[in-house]
């Protein structure tokens, strides 16, 4: 046997959730992770750091983050075999497409691991926004063909918890799952609502709008994107290509802090309308405001 030591970085991303700590074992398996038999070794609080004794055989270890979502929310970290102890270090990334999932520090992918997390990352965006946009499909082809007219650019406005956005009567409100507060959604643009409030964590009060985007973008892990700092918000886009239906995602990010809480509030929407939407998209983002 062997000691393994895993210390969970704190990070305001997932605070409140527990990391899932699962060791691969086709003998006392409890759990199938990516058609690995696994056991749990115990879960992680924010920063926390716990020991645990494994085999000294090549052992997968996964960290998730509940089991609902435990093939598309995960990380892996491949153990080699010996006889001395291990210790790794992880931390939740920021990721409102893919539930925040749990990444182990130096990690050295194989081409498994690579595809897992290409994988996962896949069926969380897709996740994310086919289960969000079926509320607004269901809003869109049931209900506005008859409460509206076709094209109807009315502005209305959509009012949550203190937050306020002014769209269009195209807007309906839609099902968010458990990853977002708050979400509407027409036939081409969605709308996701994420509030963090200050007593999620001590001190989580204290940082600025810039130290809060800046611990979003670590998390957010995309090169060569930077957020920008004006008007009282901070703001950021980036695309995504699916490569299971070869359609690409543009997301336009906006964070804000207000006297209790701070908000990210994410547009998003298919390529193919980038042309048509993006400057309404801005422009309903200056509506946002907060009472």
């Amino acid at each position: 046997m062997r000691k393994l030591t895993i210390k969970r970085t704190k990070t305001i991303v997932a605070s409140l959730m527990k990391a899932q700590i699962y060791i691969e074992d086709p003998v006392n398996q409890e759990l199938t992770i990516n058609d690995v038999p696994c056991r749990k070794l115990g879960t992680l609080k924010n920063g926390e750091e716990k020991e645990f004794y494994i085999d000294e055989q090549p052992l997968k270890v996964f960290a998730i983050v509940d089991k609902i979502t435990k093939d598309n929310c995960n990380d892996v970290y491949q153990i080699p075999a010996g006889n001395e102890d291990v210790s790794i270090t992880g931390k939740h990334i920021f990721d409102v497409s893919g539930g925040n999932p749990f990444r182990f520090d130096n990690n050295v992918l194989t081409e498994e691991m690579a595809k897992n997390r290409k994988q996962a990352k896949n069926r969380g965006i897709i996740t994310t926004i086919v289960g969000a946009v079926v509320g607004v499909l269901i809003y869109t082809l049931l209900l506005r063909p008859i409460l509206f007219p076709d094209g109807a650019q009315t502005p209305k406005t959509f009012s949550y918890d203190g937050m306020s956005i002014t769209l269009t009567e195209e807007f309906g409100k839609a099902q968010t799952g458990d990853k977002y507060d708050v979400a509407y959604g027409s036939k081409a643009v969605a709308v996701f609502v994420i509030k963090e409030e200050f007593t999620l964590e001590e001190g989580f009060g204290d940082l600025t709008l810039e130290e809060y985007a800046d611990i979003i973008m670590q998390g957010v892990e995309l090169e060569g994107v930077t957020p920008e700092i004006k008007n009282g918000r901070a703001h950021f886009k980036y695309d995504y290509l699916n490569p299971t239906t070869n359609e690409t995602y543009w997301y336009f990010t906006y964070l804000y802090k207000t006297d209790d809480a701070f908000w990210a509030v994410q547009l998003a929407t298919e390529e193919e309308n980038l042309d048509e939407y993006s400057e309404k998209i801005t422009q309903w983002a200056e509506t946002v405001t907060f009472s």
